[in-house]
Parts: C-alpha cells; sequence; structure tokens
C-alpha cells in the first residue's frame, strides 16, 4: 500500500476509533441520566404508596369508629340491654308480647330470663 493509502486508513482508523469514543461517552451519558430518572421515578412511587397508605389507614381508623359507635356491646355497655321474645327477635314494643311469654334480656355482663307477667301502656 502506498503512503497516501496507509495515511487515509490511519485516518480513518482514527475517525473510527473517535466515533466508537463518543459514541461510548454517549452510551454511559444516557445510561447515567437513565438511571437518575428511574431513581427519582421509583422515589416518586414510595412517596405516592406511602401517602397512599397513610390515606387508607386514616379511612380505616374513621371506618372503625363508625362501627365502633354502632357496635350493639358499646350500647350495653351503657346501661341498655336488648330483650328478644320466645322467637328470638328483639321486642321494640309491649304489643309484641303476650302474658306468660318467656323473655331473654342481654347485656353487657351477661342475660336474665324472664316472663311476663303483666303489661302497662305507657300514658300519652
Amino acid at each position: 500500500i502506498g503512503h497516501e493509502a496507509q495515511g487515509r486508513v490511519v485516518e480513518a482508523r482514527n475517525g473510527l476509533f473517535n466515533l466508537v469514543k463518543d459514541i461510548n461517552l454517549q452510551a454511559r451519558l444516557e445510561i447515567k441520566d437513565s438511571r437518575s430518572n428511574i431513581s427519582m421515578i421509583i422515589k416518586d412511587i414510595f412517596n405516592e404508596s406511602k401517602n397512599t397508605l397513610k390515606l387508607k389507614a386514616e379511612d380505616l381508623a374513621s371506618l372503625k369508629e363508625k362501627i365502633d359507635i354502632f357496635n350493639p356491646v358499646n350500647t350495653l355497655k351503657l346501661g341498655y340491654s336488648v330483650t328478644r321474645g320466645p322467637d328470638g327477635r328483639a321486642i321494640k314494643g309491649i304489643s309484641q308480647v303476650k302474658l306468660g311469654d318467656d323473655l331473654t334480656s342481654q347485656f353487657s355482663d351477661g342475660t336474665i330470663f324472664s316472663k311476663v307477667a303483666g303489661k302497662e301502656k305507657k300514658l300519652g
């Protein structure tokens, strides 16, 4: 190969070498940038998940409070009772019972079994 041709080969090789070097550098920069973006996305996902879990925990606590308010056991603890007729249904008024009916009254600390000996209607 002539001198001139050898010079062009060396020049082309150097050009290719510089091109490969530039491509490698650009690829490293892109990878670094992508890693940074992925890291930010992971942080965002983590923070959003954390916030969502916090909100759901607050919703759950609120629902628990509501359930506790309407929990019949808590009502019994306030001094109320639930009286049931012979069929096991809650008695809501004296018209649901007859003289001699067996009743069950549930309190927070136990149950009383009784028999209807009389009825007196509320006046007014």
